[in-house]
Formats: C-alpha cells, sequence, structure tokens
C-alpha cells in the first residue's frame, strides 16, 4: 500500500530475493492469497483504518463542507477561509489582511484586490463566499491626514485635502461634500463612500486579532442545495 510504481522501480534496482524451494507452508500459504486479497476487497470487508485513511477521511469531509457552505469573507478567520476550494494559508492570510485594510469588505469582486488574486482564481471562488454588512467607517470629521492615507482608496494628497477642507470649513455634514473640494469626482466618492461617516459609527466588537467579530462563527448561514 503506498508504493507508487516510480517508488518500485527505484527499489527493484537494490533488492535481491534468493529462490529458494517453497516448503508446505508457503505452499499452502501461496494458494490463501487470492483469497484473502479478494476478501479484503469485498465492500462488506472491515479493516482498521490506519492514520493515512483517517486523513483520507478528514480530507473528503472538508471537501464536503466546501461544496455546502458559503463562507463570508467578513467574518471568517484564517482557518474558516481555507474551507474555500482553492484557498490555502497563503490566500486566506492575504483576505484577513486586506480586510483588516480596508475596514471590511463591501463587495465580493473587492477580492480581486487582495495580493496574488487573478481573475481565474476569483472566479473559481467567488461563488462559495458569502458577505455580510460589517464596515469599520472611517470619521471624515475626527480623521487626520495620516489615519485617511492608510486606507487603500485614499491617497495621502487626497487626505490632506479632506483634511484642509475640514479645517476650513467645519464639520462635514455628509460624505457627499467632499465633491465640493474640486478635485475627487464622483467615481472616486462612489468607491470610498462605504469607508466614510461624518459620525462616530459604533462597530461590533473584534477578536484580540482584530480579524472577525466576537462569538462570529465566521460561515454564512447560506447553504447550497
Amino acid at each position: 500500500y503506498g508504493i507508487t510504481e516510480e517508488i518500485y522501480n527505484h527499489l527493484d534496482t537494490l533488492i535481491d530475493i534468493k529462490q529458494s524451494t517453497p516448503t508446505l507452508e508457503t505452499k499452502t500459504l501461496s494458494t490463501k492469497i487470492p483469497a484473502l486479497i479478494a476478501q479484503k476487497e469485498d465492500a462488506n470487508f472491515n479493516v482498521s483504518p490506519d492514520k493515512s485513511d483517517s486523513t483520507n477521511l478528514s480530507k473528503q469531509k472538508i471537501e464536503s463542507t466546501k461544496n455546502e457552505v458559503l463562507i463570508d469573507i467578513n467574518t471568517a478567520d484564517e482557518i474558516q477561509l481555507q474551507y474555500i476550494r482553492g484557498v490555502g494559508p497563503s490566500y486566506a492570510r492575504r483576505i484577513v489582511k486586506y480586510r483588516n485594510i480596508l475596514g471590511g469588505y463591501h463587495n465580493i469582486t473587492q477580492l480581486q484586490e487582495v495580493y496574488g488574486m487573478d481573475r481565474e482564481k476569483y472566479l473559481s471562488i467567488k461563488d462559495q463566499v458569502s458577505i455580510s454588512d460589517f464596515i469599520k467607517p472611517i470619521n471624515i470629521n475626527e480623521s487626520d491626514p495620516k489615519v485617511l492615507s492608510k486606507h487603500p482608496y485614499i491617497s495621502y494628497q487626497e487626505a490632506k485635502l479632506i483634511s484642509a477642507y475640514f479645517r476650513q470649513h467645519g464639520d462635514f455634514s455628509k460624505v457627499d461634500e467632499i465633491l465640493l473640494i474640486g478635485v475627487m469626482d464622483a467615481h472616486w466618492l462612489e468607491k470610498v463612500r462605504p469607508y466614510l461617516t461624518t459620525y462616530s459609527a459604533q462597530v461590533p466588537p473584534t477578536s484580540e486579532s482584530g480579524t472577525q467579530p466576537i462569538n462570529s462563527p465566521g460561515m454564512g448561514s447560506n447553504f447550497r442545495n
């Protein structure tokens, strides 16, 4: 069990089996072997699974789960994200890291912005994920340019313009007033709008790692039929 043709071909050059006169015991065993093999291959023949069998069963269980559960990319941790077919430890870390930088995903298409995520990879996983309303917004009436520019959609120059307008005109009453600055356009605003607010929003508590809400299961409640 476990010996591939390549391994066999290598071992075959290293092993020398001396020929001997078969005894009554070996003759009897040779007649029993075919029957034993047939018995083992019988579906009703029970054997104790070894470690490799257990591993295979675990993999099959995970694969089964991958086919049934939609993973919430806004609450799942790195382990839970690996239930997505095609997502290993590396991609799981990148998805969580970018989520923390963004302040949460508001659209599944944002997965394409994750480092190393090409179009083919995105298309292979997009139908396996769900997304919850979990955004941590930035208050533009309180944040300085350094804080604002940490967001991937806001450059430092744009952050300075927002801060300067705030100092000159006072609090923004709504996010759309950013357009009054006259530099950023409506397309830019629509992209960044989900991450901006003009008040101190209450957000769900996070775990110590900052990757998900406390007591969140990480997996969406949507199951495939």
